[in-house]
């Protein structure tokens, strides 16, 4: 398999070969036979060819450009039907395509006697073609560009010698326009020289011809730096549970953080439902149904509630005590810790009842209703 850059060179070669007669000839009067390659098709009437088959000519371009604007109007509003909308866009594109043939045959029209627009509309259809099918050959970054000016190159070889009669043409009608497209040539030509020679640059690529890869291992050099001063550190005992360390030191004490924190928001709104249960007549009001569901929010929602917090507690305490193998290689600090906190989150857990004890006997006395303090650890 021939690999991408060799074949981008062949390309540029082949093209400059073939179109290099198209600019050299407008510039110097002679050429560098490309005459010679083209003369078969120099018999060739291309406009008698179109007169005789201008019916089917101006069908296939009638139906490119239909088609184009009904995927334009079609696909593009109807997103979320593709399919459907594809399918409308061509058979508007194909009935609007009979009714201008049609109008052809009737009326004697035809795009020819649009010269020598009927001849642009056709360069421009090719360019599209061509451009499109030099896109899938040229796929790098400056891809697009170099599409672009082979596309040129070959749309104004087609334009100087097939069309040479148009070329005429323009250059006795349009004297500025003929200088412009001439200038375009040249530089065209001048950009595919310089990326042919941008790409004999094979620096780092060794690929051959077969796609076989042969790499040359880099020359090494002895080291001369000086590697850094590592500290030494003294290794934890084997098999040291470091994750029941993690969690005793940072997620069972963020759990019960957590736990006193939506702990605290709860009672506050159950205090907030007290005061306007104890005086319904006062400036605060009765509770109202939205201060209740404001507290099952504070209760059980996972993200503000009290309970899913006390559950992830309860089940890092689970995963602690669970593992005794690793339990019993604690260390005594980590040891003392772990008990410092569970014996703190049975107290968060004593506190909570008994405050919900408390605040459900005076939500039913109608009395006021203190907040219980949980203690720290």
């Amino acid at each position: 398999m021939i690999n991408k850059k060799t074949l981008y060179i062949l390309g540029l070669i082949l093209g400059l070969i073939l179109l290099s007669d198209s600019v050299s000839a407008t510039i110097y009067g002679s050429g560098l036979n490309l005459n010679s390659i083209l003369q078969p098709f120099g018999s060739v009437n291309v406009a008698s060819f179109y007169i005789r088959y201008s019916a089917f000519i101006d069908a296939v371009i009638y139906l490119i450009l239909f088609l184009s604007l009904a995927q334009l109007v079609f696909v593009k509003v109807y997103k979320d039907a593709k399919k459907e909308a594809k399918l409308v866009s061509v058979a508007v594109s194909l009935a609007l395509t009979v009714s201008m043939v049609i109008f052809e045959m009737n009326t004697g029209f035809y795009l020819g006697k649009l010269y020598p627009i009927a001849l642009f509309v056709f360069l421009a259809v090719l360019a599209m073609l061509l451009y499109n099918l030099l896109l899938g050959l040229f796929t790098g970054a400056n891809g697009k560009s170099v599409s672009a000016a082979f596309t040129y190159l070959i749309i104004y070889g087609l334009f100087i010698v097939p069309f040479n009669v148009l070329n005429d043409w323009v250059i006795k009608s349009a004297p500025y326009l003929a200088s412009i497209l001439v200038l375009g040539a040249v530089v065209s030509f001048v950009y595919l020289l310089i990326q042919m020679f941008n790409a004999l640059d094979f620096k780092g690529d060794t690929t051959p011809l077969g796609g076989t890869t042969t790499t040359t291992p880099p020359a090494t050099t002895p080291a001369t730096t000086t590697p850094p001063v590592v500290p030494p550190v003294t290794p934890p005992p084997a098999n040291y549970p470091n994750d029941l360390a993690y969690l005793i030191n940072n997620d069972y004490p963020n759990m019960l953080n957590e736990l006193v924190r939506r702990y605290t928001a709860y009672s506050q709104q159950f205090e907030v439902i007290l005061t306007k249960r104890h005086n319904p007549a006062g400036p605060a009001g009765s509770p109202i149904a939205t201060d209740y569901a404001r507290l099952v929010h504070l209760r059980d929602d996972r993200i503000d509630g009290m309970s899913p917090v006390s559950d992830e507690a309860n089940r890092v305490l689970s995963i602690i005590r669970n593992d005794p193998a690793k339990y019993a290689l604690l260390n005594a600090t980590d040891l003392a810790t772990f008990h410092r906190f569970m014996n703190w989150h049975g107290n968060i857990l004593h506190v909570i009842i008994q405050n919900e004890i408390e605040a459900r006997n005076a939500y039913n006395g109608r009395a006021l209703h203190t907040t219980r303090t949980i203690p720290q650890p």
